[in-house]
């Protein structure tokens, strides 16, 4: 049977007569998040409740009893009467979030016939669903929901950005719940800015050139590298205007675990890190490029790429080819960038684009037949022994090449589409058609 709350909390207060800390975030938040729908939407977008028109939310502080007080409660209702609600658990600052303490409030959760236990700190996750720290089997009927507060405070300013606010009133909430989120003395967000202790150690094998094998430092750096991930799409999300998000197969979506696999994988066999971002047309919200980022560690080089379809059609040569793609790209660039033309399978020829300024002809294959189906555009960064080794400073490193990546050359770039085909123009019979004798008189 299902247990009631002993106390269903307190209603949030927007401007809480309490001191600094995870009372008062909590209470502003749940303000914010109650009477702002937009807000409220956009936060549990996909994770359970559908919203429409009359759907409706309210919040409540500390609810439960003396021997487990949880920070929050939700509770969303549809314009069917249909309820949906979820228990939260704050963390701020560098504070974290256990795995027993996590249990309990699952556990705690099932009792009292919750759908949700949504967790907020500053561990990142790539998506809501796949949870930093809590690896075990979930209770029955819960979800198990994370938020960073870098994607809380992104959402709301993409919320801002992109006018999607309808209230004037709501807007001025929204401003000032981000003008809290991101002031020092908040001691709210914190971003993802080096890499853990155990880096230094990893780097030293490659160094070396030891083979990487799982281990807890490993599982350590496989962890931080999804965290950045995250943590990079939020910045890219925030600098574009729209969603940047990661892009996973659906069974990574749906089962986290397998892009920890993948990551370890690549890291333990190729000692490599990498991942994938989707850019979104910013009306349909559709993938319209894919840009892909390689951190080689053993040969110390940080690379970021897309791939663009190329113009097809038996006139167009690969000479003809490379020229519509260079007509894309600044010709003030500087910067080493290699334009690899894929001519299907495994089979490329890659070339600086400092030569193909003068030399187009240099990706051609001895077969002038054979002509590439699309090219990869790559911008190439060596990263000194010093920078790649400290944790700090190869963030640093990582997130100032990508935006300069999408900013000099992604955004230039667009996949190659065939014209229309033209119609003739219609054939005028009055021209060729015989006059008459009334017609010939008219004329003269």
């Amino acid at each position: 049977m299902t247990k009631t709350y002993e106390t269903l909390g307190q209603p949030p207060a927007l401007f809480p007569a309490l001191k600094k800390g995870e009372r008062r975030t909590v209470s502003i938040l749940l303000a914010c998040v109650e009477q702002v729908p937009e807000l409220a939407a956009t936060l549990l977008e996909r994770q359970g409740p559908k919203f429409g028109q009359r759907t409706t939310v309210q919040a409540w502080t500390e609810p439960g009893g003396q021997n487990l007080r949880l920070d929050g409660r939700l509770k969303v209702t549809t314009g069917k009467g249909r309820e949906w609600t979820a228990l939260l658990e704050f963390k701020v600052r560098d504070n974290v979030l256990t795995e027993e303490q996590i249990r309990k409030y699952l556990e705690h959760a099932k009792d009292v016939g919750a759908d949700a236990l949504i967790t907020i700190s500053n561990d990142f996750a790539v998506l809501p669903t796949h949870h930093p720290t809590y690896r075990k089997p979930l209770p029955e009927n819960v979800s198990l929901l994370h938020w960073s507060w870098s994607s809380v405070l992104t959402k709301c300013e993409l919320l801002i950005e992109m006018n999607r606010i309808a209230d004037h009133g709501h807007r001025w909430v929204v401003g000032h719940l981000i003008r809290f989120l991101k002031h020092p003395k908040a001691g709210v967000v914190k971003r993802f800015d080096k890499m853990p202790k155990s880096w230094k150690d990893i780097m030293g094998d490659v160094d070396a050139n030891a083979s990487i094998q799982i281990s807890k430092p490993v599982l350590e750096v496989v962890d931080a590298w999804i965290q950045e991930c995250r943590d990079l799409s939020l910045k890219l999300s925030l600098s574009l205007g729209l969603p940047v998000p990661i892009k996973l197969t659906k069974h990574e979506q749906k089962y986290p675990q397998k892009l920890v696999e993948k990551v370890l994988d690549t890291l333990c066999r190729d000692k490599r890190l990498e991942v994938e971002y989707e850019i979104l047309d910013s009306a349909l919200l559709k993938r319209v490029q894919v840009v892909r980022v390689e951190v080689n560690l053993h040969e110390r080089k940080l690379n970021s790429s897309v791939t663009v379809y190329a113009p097809q059609g038996p006139k167009m040569t690969t000479t003809r080819r490379v020229n519509w793609l260079l007509s894309q790209l600044p010709k003030s660039l500087k910067q080493k960038v290699v334009v690899k033309a894929v001519y299907g399978g495994r089979e490329y020829v890659e070339e600086e684009l400092k030569v193909l300024r003068s030399h187009p002809e240099a990706l051609d294959k001895e077969d002038k037949n054979r002509r590439p189906n699309s090219f990869e555009i790559k911008l190439v960064n060596d990263i000194s022994k010093e920078n790649m080794n400290d944790p700090e400073k190869f963030i640093k490193q990582l997130e100032s090449h990508v935006p300069e990546f999408y900013s000099k050359i992604g955004q230039h770039l667009r996949n190659w589409v065939p014209r229309a085909p033209a119609m003739e123009p219609p054939h005028d019979e009055s021209v060729d058609a015989p006059q008459t004798e009334s017609e010939e008189m008219v004329q003269k």
